[in-house]
């Protein structure tokens, strides 16, 4: 109950900021794009494992650091920067044959790594990422741009990237993002 009105109240602030933003002159800045829209597993994310017929090799399990997880069964499974189906053909076909005739494996995302952000909003930290978050949500969650915010762009450093770049409030961010709010100097 309380995650579905954590996320009811973040869903009316950014239509709140959305309104009012509508008002506001847009600067030209990049737009982030993506090459591969599929979501890439990394540090931090929890994996929902379902083995069906196999109720102690079922669970929630979290990528460490080392960009893995461990089944029961004691073996290491490295999923960094591969895709929930990736890791359902990596656990088929490591338990075909030894441990199952024909293992039935349900393998998704549970829960995403967090977003971070900081700058000039109210409340900078990591936050719990929601798919399909834009910049502005992300801003939203945090509790706004304080009197001293720039509030046309963003910078965005994107995890895995050595560059930050300058982003649109309504362009999309990924779990394991850093936003920087800058400034304004007048």
């Amino acid at each position: 109950m309380f995650r579905f009105a954590r996320v009811l109240s973040v869903l009316l602030v950014v239509v709140g900021t959305t309104s009012l933003m509508a008002c506001a002159s847009v600067v030209p800045v990049h737009h982030v794009t993506t090459s591969d829209d599929v979501y890439r597993l990394d540090t931090g994310d929890i994996v929902e494992v379902r083995v069906f017929g196999q109720p102690d090799l079922s669970g929630e399990y979290i990528v460490d650091t080392a960009g893995a997880f461990r089944l029961p069964l004691g073996e290491d499974y490295k999923v960094r920067g591969i895709t929930a189906k990736d890791v359902h053909a990596l656990i088929v076909e490591r338990l075909k044959g030894p441990f199952l005739k024909s293992p039935g494996v349900l393998v998704q995302v549970k829960e995403h790594r967090p977003f971070f952000i900081y700058g000039e909003v109210r409340n900078p930290g990591k936050y719990e990422y929601l798919p399909g978050m834009t910049a502005r949500a992300a801003i939203a969650v945090a509790g706004g741009h304080t009197y001293r915010a720039k509030e046309r762009f963003v910078y965005l450093h994107r995890q895995g990237s050595a560059k930050k770049q300058k982003v649109n409030l309504d362009d999309p961010i990924r779990p394991g993002d850093t936003l920087d709010i800058p400034e304004r100097y007048f």
